[in-house]
Formats: C-alpha cells, sequence, structure tokens
C-alpha cells in the first residue's frame, strides 16, 4: 500500500487581522510553529502556504512525523 503525501490544502489555515502589528496574521492549528502575515488576507494565504509547504518538506525529507490532516478550509478570523 502506497502512503499518500499531505499537502497544504490538506490543513486548516486561520487568517485574523492583529491591531498590533497592522497585518494579517496566518495559522495553522496542526503546526502551532508555522505562522506567516501579510498586507491583505490574499498575501497572508500565500505565504502561509508557502510556510507550511517548507514545513511539510522538511518533515517529509527527515522522515519526521507528520500531523495528521485536519481541515481544507480556509477560515477568516
Amino acid at each position: 500500500m502506497k502512503h499518500t503525501r499531505n499537502t497544504i490544502k490538506d490543513y486548516q489555515m486561520t487568517i485574523r487581522w492583529s491591531e498590533a502589528e497592522e497585518r494579517f496574521i496566518v495559522h495553522f492549528p496542526a503546526f502551532p510553529l508555522v505562522m506567516a502575515d501579510g498586507q491583505t488576507p490574499e498575501e497572508a494565504a500565500a505565504e502561509g502556504s508557502d510556510a507550511l509547504g517548507l514545513a511539510l518538506d522538511v518533515l517529509y525529507e527527515r522522515g519526521h512525523e507528520v500531523p495528521q490532516p485536519d481541515a481544507c478550509d480556509l477560515a477568516l478570523a
């Protein structure tokens, strides 16, 4: 049985506005240490996707455990 590789589309992304930073902040519940930001929700989502993609690449390349997928939705908070 071949194991399928999880992608960024398998994980929930939350985007919220930060008054303190005056930017949109991206957070992934399954990856609490992966964060990104942007001036618009779209920019933040793109930066977040890049950051999560890199995190997944590193986990797979090093043979580390990859968190189970949690959702396929984008949530604006």
